[in-house]
C-alpha cells in the first residue's frame, strides 16, 4: 500500500510539473522537460496498473502504459534538457536530435507485435530480452547527458556549488536506483518511479527556477523579447518562423506561429479588417549569404485612431469657423431683407385700406395692391425659415468644448437634426414622430445635435433617395429614446458587435473612415446616454440614442 501510495503521489506531483511547463507561454523551451515529466507520470501509473492486473491481458495492456513512459522518457528529458540550457545543436542538427526517440520507438512498437525481443509482457515477472537492455544502456546514455547538459549549463552560469551538489544528487539518485533494479532484480519492486518522486521538486525549483536560468545572452535574444510590446518574428532562409514572441501571438491572435510561413504571416497582418498592423521586415546576412528573416509587427490601431479623431477634430473645428463666418455673412444681409420685407409688408396694407384708389391704379399697381400681402407674407415665411436655418447651423458650428452640458429639449433637437439633413432630400422622406410634451435631457446641444445628425445622414446613405426613414421619439419612466429607421441592406447579426468600432465601415470610397458611429457613440456616452444598433425585422437597421430624463430647468 505504501508503494502504490508513492506512485500515485509522484504520478501526481510529476503531472503538475508537466502542465505547468507545457502551457506556461512563459517557459517554451521547457516543454521538452515538461514532456519528460509527463513520461514519469504515466510510467506510474503503468506500474499501478500491472500491481492491479487480473488476467493476462491486462498484464499486456499495463505494461504497455508503463513502457510507454520508460521508453519516452530517455529521449524527452535529454532533448528537453538541451532545449532549456538552449543548446545550439538542436537547431543546426534537428534530424540528429529526431534519430535520438528512434530506440525507443523501436522497443516500444514490438510490444504490439507479439516479439520477445523487447520482453515478454504476459508473465508475471518481467522476462527481458536483448532489446530491453540496448534501450536500456541508450537510456541511461541519455539521461546521463541530459544531467551533463544540465551541469554544464550550471557551471556556466557561475552557481555555487550546493546547486550542482543538489543537481548531481537528483540524477544520482533514480539513476543508482533504477541500475541496480535492472541489473540484480533486487528490490522485487522497482524503486526507480519513486526515487524519481522523492527528488521531484528539487528537480522541479532548484534545476529548472535555478540551474536552466538563462544566461544574459540567452535573455536579450529570447525571453526579453517576450516582454516588448511590439512582436518579433524570425525567420530561416526557407521563409519559416522559427521565433515569435508573446507579443507577436497576441497581434496575429494565433496560439502557434512557429511552423508558417513568415509571408503568409506578414500578408494576414497586412490586409488584416479591423486593425492598423505596420510591418517592417530585415534580411539576416552573414558574408553576403541571406541566412534569415526578422518581422517587427507593432499594432498601431489605437495611434492611427487617436490620429484619425484629431484629424476629425480639426476638420470639425475648421468646418466650425467656416459655418460660422458664412452664417454671420447670412445673416446681416438677411436682417435687411426681413426688415425691408416687413415694411413693405405695412405699405401693401396700407394702400388695401383705401380701395377708393385701388381701381385709380395702373394695372400693374393695381396687381400688387390686392395680392401683394400674400407674396410678401411668403417671403417673410421664407426668409423665417432661412433665419431658423442660419441658428440650427450655428449650433452645430459652435467648436467650444468646455460648454457645460444644460436642459435640452431632444424632441426639439431631432427635430432640427431632421430638418437639416433634409436640405436637397425630398420633402416626406424623412417622417419625424414626435410627442407634442417637452422631452427634457441634460447634455451639451452641439454633441446631440451632431449624434442625431449623423445618424440621420447614415440611414440617407444606407437607404437611398427614394426609401424613407422614420425618426421616432418617446421616452419611459426613465429615459428619452430617438429610434433613427431606415431600409437599407441592414446590419448582417455578426457584424453588429462591430459596427462602433472605429475604421469599421461598410461603405466604399477614401472618404469613410469609419469613424463617425465611434464618434457618435462616444459622444452619446459623454453624455450620460448610450447609442444601441440593431436589425429590423422587415430590412434595414436602426439605430436608438437613449439619454436620461432630466427635470425641467426653472426658467422652463
Amino acid at each position: 500500500m505504501l508503494y502504490d501510495a508513492c506512485l500515485g503521489a509522484t504520478a501526481l506531483v510529476y503531472a503538475w510539473i508537466a502542465g505547468d511547463l507545457l502551457f506556461a507561454r512563459q517557459r517554451r523551451r521547457f516543454r521538452g522537460l515538461g514532456i519528460a515529466g509527463l513520461a514519469v507520470s504515466v510510467w506510474c501509473i503503468g506500474e499501478l496498473l500491472v500491481r492491479g492486473a487480473t488476467s493476462p491481458e491486462e498484464l499486456v495492456q499495463a505494461r504497455r502504459v508503463l513502457f510507454l513512459g520508460v521508453c519516452a522518457l530517455g529521449p524527452a528529458w535529454f532533448l528537453g534538457a538541451s532545449a532549456a540550457a538552449q543548446r545550439r545543436w538542436m537547431l543546426r542538427w534537428p534530424t540528429l536530435a529526431a534519430l535520438l526517440a528512434v530506440p525507443g520507438v523501436v522497443a516500444y512498437a514490438s510490444l504490439y507485435t507479439g516479439s520477445t525481443v523487447f520482453a515478454d509482457a504476459t508473465t508475471t515477472v518481467l522476462t527481458r530480452g536483448p532489446l530491453f537492455w540496448l534501450h536500456a544502456g541508450v537510456s541511461w546514455l541519455l539521461v546521463f547527458a541530459g544531467f551533463a547538459v544540465a551541469s554544464r549549463h550550471l557551471a556556466r552560469l557561475g552557481s555555487g556549488w550546493p546547486l550542482q551538489v543538489a543537481l548531481v544528487a537528483a540524477a544520482a539518485i533514480p539513476f543508482v536506483a533504477n541500475a541496480v533494479y535492472v541489473t540484480t532484480g533486487f528490490p522485487t519492486l522497482d524503486p526507480t518511479p519513486v526515487a524519481l518522486g522523492a527528488v521531484a521538486l528539487a528537480l522541479r525549483f532548484i534545476l529548472l527556477d535555478t540551474a536552466m536560468a538563462p544566461d544574459v545572452r540567452t535573455l536579450a535574444r529570447s525571453e526579453l523579447l517576450d516582454q516588448l510590446p511590439q512582436g518579433f518574428l524570425v525567420a530561416d532562409r526557407f521563409g519559416e518562423i522559427v521565433e515569435a514572441n508573446l507579443a507577436a501571438h497576441e497581434i496575429m491572435a494565433r496560439p502557434d506561429l512557429v511552423g508558417l510561413r513568415a509571408s503568409d504571416v506578414i500578408a494576414e497582418a497586412m490586409r488584416h479588417p479591423l486593425r492598423v498592423i505596420e510591418v517592417e521586415t530585415s534580411v539576416l546576412k552573414r558574408g553576403g549569404v541571406h541566412f534569415g528573416t526578422i518581422a517587427l509587427l507593432e499594432d498601431r490601431t489605437e495611434i492611427r485612431a487617436a490620429e484619425r479623431r484629431l484629424e476629425i477634430a480639426t476638420r470639425f473645428e475648421a468646418l466650425g469657423f467656416l459655418i460660422s463666418g458664412v452664417t454671420h455673412q447670412i445673416s446681416n444681409p438677411l436682417s435687411y431683407v426681413r426688415g425691408n420685407l416687413s415694411l413693405l409688408d405695412r405699405l401693401v396694407a396700407g394702400v388695401r385700406e383705401h380701395p377708393e384708389f385701388v381701381e385709380q391704379l395702373p394695372p400693374a399697381l393695381r396687381r400688387i395692391a390686392r395680392d401683394g400681402d400674400a407674396v410678401v407674407r411668403d417671403a417673410i415665411v421664407g426668409a423665417d425659415r432661412i433665419t431658423a436655418l442660419v441658428r440650427r447651423l450655428g449650433i452645430l458650428a459652435r467648436t467650444d468644448v468646455r460648454r457645460p452640458a444644460e436642459e435640452v429639449d431632444l424632441a426639439m433637437l431631432a427635430q432640427q437634426a431632421v430638418e437639416l439633413a433634409g436640405l436637397g432630400q425630398a420633402p416626406d422622406q424623412i417622417r419625424v414622430s414626435r410627442p407634442d410634451a417637452v422631452l427634457w435631457v441634460r447634455a451639451r446641444e452641439q454633441d446631440l445635435l451632431q449624434v442625431l445628425l449623423h445618424l440621420l445622414i447614415n440611414a440617407i446613405q444606407a437607404s437611398g433617395k427614394d426609401e424613407p426613414i422614420d425618426v421616432e421619439v418617446d421616452t419611459d419612466e426613465a429615459d428619452v429614446r430617438v429610434r433613427v429607421l431606415d431600409r437599407g441592406p441592414g446590419i448582417p447579426p455578426e457584424l453588429l458587435p462591430l459596427v462602433f468600432d472605429p475604421f469599421f465601415t461598410t461603405k466604399d470610397g477614401e472618404a469613410n473612415l469609419g469613424l463617425g458611429l465611434s464618434l457618435s457613440y462616444d459622444l452619446a456616452r459623454q453624455n450620460g446616454g448610450v447609442l444601441e444598433a440593431s436589425a429590423r425585422e422587415d430590412g434595414g437597421a436602426c439605430f436608438e440614442l437613449r439619454i436620461p430624463m432630466a427635470e425641467p430647468p426653472p426658467d422652463a
